[in-house]
């Protein structure tokens, strides 16, 4: 679509699928980089916590090995299937049917936990 059809929208949001397997190299240096980053948070919050071997990682920034990471690893996505066929209505209509049910529950037991007062 280009930006001289009628429809087209700039800031319209793209749906991905799930990470391409098998990984290339880029999306394992983003799998190494997420687990860094894990050790590292791990790390701080040992150190937090008073660890004295960890003292030195109180304020190590953990977080950003996992961000870069992830979005190393969801370089390549999957090609979506059609909305338009058939079969994926019939899914989507089973997902959304057990979601509404799910969440039906879940209101219906908060409901009562709040009228019972416990």
């Amino acid at each position: 679509m280009t930006y001289r059809q009628s429809s087209y929208d700039p800031l319209a949001a793209t749906v991905q699928g799930k990470p391409l397997r098998p990984f290339n190299w880029v999306q394992w240096t983003g799998v190494a980089l997420f687990v860094v980053g894990v050790a590292l948070f791990l790390a701080q919050l040992a150190g937090a916590a008073g660890l004295p071997a960890f003292a030195a990682f109180r304020k190590a920034p953990g977080v950003f090995p996992m961000l870069i990471g992830q979005l190393l690893v969801y370089s390549r996505r999957e090609e979506l299937p059609r909305l338009d066929t058939e079969e994926q209505r019939a899914k989507n209509r089973k997902a959304i049917a057990l979601t509404t049910l799910v969440v039906a529950a879940v209101l219906t037991a908060a409901a009562f936990i709040s009228l019972k007062g416990a």
